[in-house]
Parts: C-alpha cells; structure tokens; sequence
C-alpha cells in the first residue's frame, strides 16, 4: 500500500460531488447494469479496525471516467458504475479521523457486469499539529482553516476548521515537515499569514511531525490589515488592504502624487508590464538606442521602457497586429490570467486541451475562450477565483486592487512550488487520458493564501 498525503477535503466536497456526477455518469447505477463494473472493498485502521467515513475514489487511467464511494460503519465500500478499464484507487479519510490516506499498490481492472472484490486498504496512524487561533474581537471563525503544507500533501495542503474557541487539530499527517497557514475562505479584511507570524511561505517556521506525535502550541493571531500609511484611499476595512501592503513592502508598487493608490482604478498594460518586471526583480534591460523603438508606439525614452522591452523579450506578452503595444489600453481579467500564466511558464501546456466536459463545472462563461488553460490555471493554483454568479468576468477590467490580490496569489504559489513541490507532484507518474480529471479531484479543497 502506498501512503500519500491526500484525503476527502472538507471544503469544496460539492463541487467534488459534481464532477463526479458529470464524469463518472452512473455512479449509482444499478447491480443489473451488465456495461459497467464495480470495484468493492474493506477499509480498515490500526488493530484491524473497520473504519467508517472514508472516501474511496477510483479515476480510469486511460479514460475519463471516476467513481467514489464512502465506507460504511462495517468498513466496507462499493463503487458503482464504472466502464472497464483500468483504475487508480485512493482511500481519502476525512478531517477527524486521524488516519493517513494511501493508494492500491497496483492498477485495478474492471470488467463489464463484475464486481471486482478484495480492494482493501489498512490505514496508518498520522501525526498531528494543533494551537489556537486568535481573531479580532468582532470576527467569527466561520470559514477561517488551519492548513499543514508539506511535500507529502503538496501546495494545498490538509485543513482543519477553527473551532469557536479558536482551537484546531490538523490530523492524518504523514511524519515530514511543515508550514501552517491561517486564512479565511469568505471575503474579509483579516490578512491570512502563516506560522509564525509572516505572510510569506519562504519566511514562514517549519513544523516537524514524528510518527503519530501530536505537535502542540502551534498558535497564531490573525489581524485586520493597518491601512497602508502611504495612502488616504485604502482603509482597514478594504478586503485588498493585505495584498496592498505587501505590494507596497515588496517594492512592486507606488501610489500616486495625490497621495492615493487609487484601488479601484484599472490597470495599464504599462503599469502591468510594471508590475511584472518590478515582481521578477527588474532584470536590467539594454536601453533602447536613441529613434528607435521595440513597438511603434514605445520608443526609446519611454517611462515603461525597460519593462515592455522586458515583458516582450520573456514571450509573457507581446504587440497588437498593427505593431503597436498599446500602453495605455486597459487589462482585462483574460489577459492578466494570460500574462501569468505566461510567467510561469505555461506549467499546463502538456495537459491541453482542458476537456470541455469540466468547463462548467467551473465557471459558465469560459468554456469557448482561448484563454481557458490560463483561467483554469488561476483556479488550480489558488491564485484566483470567479464571482458569486458562477462566472469568471473574463473581459471585465482589472482593478489595482485586485492586481494587487493577482500578484500577492502568484507569488504565493510559486514560493509554496518551490518549498514542497507543484500541484503536478500530486498526481504522481506520467499522464495519462484522465489527467484533467484526475488533477481537477485533488483540488477539491484548494485555497489560495493571498
């Protein structure tokens, strides 16, 4: 049995749940049902002891089906309604249940009209880290996660829910070690930051788990941001404050003379070209010589120079058909998933096209864009989500603020990639037909710490 670090997440079960429906098809279909097979075991934990509340998930190696089923008081599991193939299957245990997931050591086969039997697992015992949480007197911790971060449960970590007293219990943990982030899934002005008390993975505390220990006192206080003193137009109260303030720290931006930052305002593809190069580290730039230009309308002499001959040469963004950059034109939300993703070095590219199957599931205004391996890449990542319609927006403008959210999300992701591995590492071998699928279910419980 192999042990792994994932488990049935305890955010993001319903949209899990959809993506079976809309993959797995028949997922309760009926023992009469000759095309499809079935895949049935026993659970167990330490001792022996059957063990209830597991989520069992089986995804085709060379398709796109997916099953699931969760073990009963006795143990055991079915899952229905699966085309024959080969099949990956996980043992997912739930938040509470204090077991370490694992994967069948070999491939599964299922064949039409069988049940095949005898897939069983035994659990281990994990470790665990818990503290308290202190919140602002006024915030209630509904939403609010503890999560343990390490190259056994790659960038998204395991969660636990803070209780009312502000305590947590992070369970099921493989031995290895750690960061713990804090942060709240429902809007708010409180800045998420992780132990002990930074805001960016790099500079955070590891925590080491040995065996089935328990790591206690790991305890923190989130706060609501300290309006930026720079600025007269971001208050305390701005859900952006956070990602203002680092901006501002990170020397990624400015405001203006006014005195403002002008948090609604939109953003420049100047400005962004800015951001970007100012967030690279400004790589130094062979000035433009004098009547001579690397767009028409970017000369030499040019404010944003160095940043467009920069964020040109990299391949992050480029010209209009006219030979023109365009500086002055606004970003949308489509173009700056672009310009990251770019950045980033299209980390997708091997895995497209996205299936048109799951483009609902996440957002309904996508499906038909040519920029959907970036938007989706936004959302596996954690750097960014949708609106509370089920949309994406992707031709609305991009605010400084949410610029400010963008960047601080990217940032993020890529210390966590470089600490404990990609989202990739979770999937683990080579891809196969299933791998949007496969990589789509262990996001379930995905959560940016921006």
């Amino acid at each position: 049995m192999t042990t792994i670090a994932h488990r049935s997440p305890t955010r993001g079960v319903a949209a899990v749940l959809l993506l079976a429906a809309v993959l797995g098809g028949l997922l309760a279909a009926p023992l009469g049902a000759a095309a499809f097979g079935r895949i049935s075991g026993t659970v167990t934990g330490p001792g022996g002891v059957p063990v209830a509340g597991v989520m069992v998930d089986a995804g085709q190696l060379d398709g796109v089906d997916w099953g699931y089923a969760e073990t009963t008081s006795d143990g055991s599991y079915t899952i229905f309604g699966l085309d024959p193939g080969a099949y990956e299957v996980t043992f997912l245990p739930s938040e509470g249940i204090g077991l370490v997931g694992a994967t069948y050591p070999t491939d599964v086969t299922v064949m039409s009209g069988v049940t095949t039997s005898g897939i069983d697992a035994e659990l281990t015992e994990g470790g665990s880290i818990s503290g308290t949480l202190t919140l602002p007197e006024d915030m209630i911790p509904i939403g609010v996660v503890a999560r343990a971060i390490g190259a056994a449960t790659g960038p998204w970590g395991f969660e636990a829910e803070i209780a009312f007293d502000g305590s947590y219990q992070i369970d099921g943990l493989p031995p290895g070690d750690y960061l713990v982030a804090f942060d709240s899934y429902l809007p708010s002005a409180a800045v998420p930051e992780l132990y002990d008390d930074v805001r960016m993975p790099a500079d955070a505390t590891w925590v080491t788990v040995v065996g089935s220990d328990e790591v206690a006192g790991i305890d923190a206080t989130i706060e609501y941001c300290t309006s930026p003193a720079e600025f007269h137009d971001v208050t305390s109260t701005n859900r952006f404050c956070g990602d203002i303030d680092w901006l501002i720290d990170a020397s990624i931006t400015t405001g203006y003379a006014d005195g403002g930052f002008h948090p609604s305002a939109p953003v420049t593809r100047a400005a962004m070209a800015a951001f970007l190069h100012r967030l690279a580290g400004s790589p130094p730039q062979t000035p433009l010589a004098p009547g001579t230009c690397v767009f028409s309308d970017v000369c030499a002499g040019h404010p944003f120079e160095a940043a467009i001959v920069w964020i040109d040469g990299e391949g992050i963004a480029g010209g209009y058909q006219d030979g023109t950059y365009r500086p002055g034109a606004t970003v949308s939300r489509q173009a700056m998933a672009s310009f990251l993703y770019e950045m980033a070095g299209e980390p997708l590219g091997f895995l497209l096209p996205f299936p048109a199957e799951l483009c609902d599931i996440f957002f309904s205004d996508v499906c038909d864009n040519r920029f959907l391996d970036a938007i989706m890449w936004l959302v596996l990542t954690g750097t960014a989500g949708g609106y509370a319609d089920g949309g994406f927006h992707p031709t609305a403008p991009v605010s400084r603020q949410a610029m400010a959210s963008f960047l601080t999300g990217f940032e993020t992701n890529r210390q966590l990639e470089e600490l404990v591995g990609s989202i990739f590492d979770l999937l683990g071998g080579g891809f196969g037909g299933s791998d949007w699928q496969r990589l789509v279910r262990a996001s379930g419980s995905a959560h940016r710490l921006g």
